[in-house]
């Protein structure tokens, strides 16, 4: 593991229960993780963490797939879910956990359902850096992403459009973005 220094520009998140809208809603989105802090890769659910990747493909199967196990549980009927695309720009001294960039990776770091590997070591990273560099397991092998333990690591945000994925009853089937008419 290599400690580095993080200047990721553009960064995609899409994000969002809801929309909200005013002059702060951007800053809500970024501010969402941290005060309603969940169990996620990279945490136990005590703190939070903000993720965004390398492209809006990635966050969309990223968001597809956490929320999967919400919609099948509570047997959702057909059904778009609307979230808001944000582009993001992130500067902040990250642990470097991609598999090109890093010799040794704990066993187990990217199992795709159990993450008590990754929430150990996010607890011990988050001690001495403010973010993660991480391949996304959803979008692989090019997918990447980033968790920021900390808000203020992230420098810019603008919303970027309105993308709807849509549930089928059994499985997130598409993705398109929504355009005003």
């Amino acid at each position: 593991m290599m400690d580095t220094i993080a200047d990721v520009r553009e960064l995609e998140a899409i994000y969002g229960r809801t929309r909200v809208i005013g002059r702060d809603a951007i800053s809500s989105y970024i501010e969402a993780p941290f005060t309603r802090p969940v169990a996620s890769r990279f945490s136990d659910g005590s703190y939070g963490v903000l993720y965004a990747s390398d492209s809006e493909v990635t966050s969309a199967k990223e968001t597809a797939h956490h929320l999967t196990v919400t919609y099948r549980d509570g047997k959702a009927p057909l059904l778009e879910t609307i979230r808001v695309a944000l582009t993001l720009s992130v500067e902040c001294p990250g642990v470097e956990l991609r598999r090109k960039h890093a010799r040794r990776l704990p066993k187990g770091l990217y199992d795709s359902v159990d993450y008590t590997v990754g929430q150990r070591l996010g607890a011990k990273i988050r001690e001495k850096a403010a973010g993660v560099h991480f391949d996304s397991v959803r979008n692989t092998p090019s997918g990447h992403c980033v968790g920021v333990f900390n808000k203020k690591g992230v420098r810019s945000a603008r919303e970027i459009g309105t993308t709807a994925l849509v549930w089928d009853g059994q499985r997130f089937s598409e993705q398109h973005k929504i355009t005003p008419l």
